[in-house]
């Protein structure tokens, strides 16, 4: 039996919320293992958080 098959077991007996969670940390996994992913992933992110972190109060973190 392979590890894919062993995980495939135990998720296959986990509650429908707790299987969402072993698939979210599972894609975690391959972001965190796929640079570019990670950089495609940053690059998503950031019109969303243009408004949190462009701003006058937080000019301390900035590199400037």
């Amino acid at each position: 039996m392979t590890i894919a098959d062993r995980i495939h077991a135990e998720v296959q007996a986990l509650p429908e919320v707790a299987a969402r969670e072993v698939l979210d940390f599972v894609q975690f996994l391959r972001l965190k293992h796929d640079p570019d992913g990670l950089v495609a992933l940053k690059m998503a992110q950031l019109p969303a958080m243009a408004a949190i972190w462009d701003n006058d109060l937080d000019d301390v973190w900035n590199d400037d």
